[in-house]
């Protein structure tokens, strides 16, 4: 197996998983592709986990798996029953896909279509929305939100981001709530940590 992944807002079964072909953070019909098994599209399972084997790999034509970005679409939110409408994404190499790694990739996007001469990572971008929203310092490509033993403050901002990227894009103000979010959000004292501005 190359590698194992979970969509959750609460844990989203169902969810198709799609390779972010133009890596802008939501589906897009016709451009982005689902991952296939033996054709068939990848999707969460009842606890919101998806599986990417190295077959997979081959067969959807991805040479290097750390330039792979993922979004996630659709899918039953388990804990309310409910439908999920926003897509899930994450920065490349990420294989958890929440309200908290949306943002990220929302940000990291924003920052370097504004500052082209001077990008920030992954890693910069998750510092920078970690300050800025007063979250715990976790490694967000690596932590599950979903599990027991993830900091409550964490879980409590996904949840109120995932409400907020939800309002955003039903009230017509963004098609993309965590771009909108990423936008407006207040920027931490040193926007890029290790670097200057």
């Amino acid at each position: 197996m190359a590698f194992s992944g979970r969509v959750t807002d609460g844990p989203v079964q169902g969810a198709t998983i799609y390779n972010d072909v133009n890596k802008n953070g939501v589906y897009d019909t016709g451009v982005d592709k689902a991952m296939t098994r033996n054709g068939n599209a990848i999707t969460s399972d009842a606890n919101g986990y998806f599986t990417i084997t190295n077959g997979d790999l081959t067969e959807n034509n991805i040479a290097d798996i750390n330039k792979l970005k993922l979004v996630a679409y659709g899918g039953i939110d388990t804990v309310t029953g409910e439908a999920v409408t926003i897509d899930f994404t994450a920065p490349e190499g990420y294989r958890y896909l929440n309200p908290i790694t949306s943002l990220i990739a929302a940000y990291m996007e924003a920052y370097n279509e504004a500052n082209p001469n001077a990008k920030i990572t992954a890693a910069q971008a998750e510092a920078a929305v970690e300050a800025a929203l007063g979250l715990p310092n976790l490694d967000y490509a690596a932590t599950d939100l979903a599990a027991p033993a993830t900091a409550v403050e964490a879980q409590k901002a996904a949840a109120i981001l995932a409400v907020a990227a939800l309002l955003i894009e039903e009230s017509g103000t963004e098609s993309d709530g965590f771009a909108y979010l990423a936008a407006n959000m207040a920027p931490p004292a040193d926007p890029t940590p290790g670097t200057t501005t």
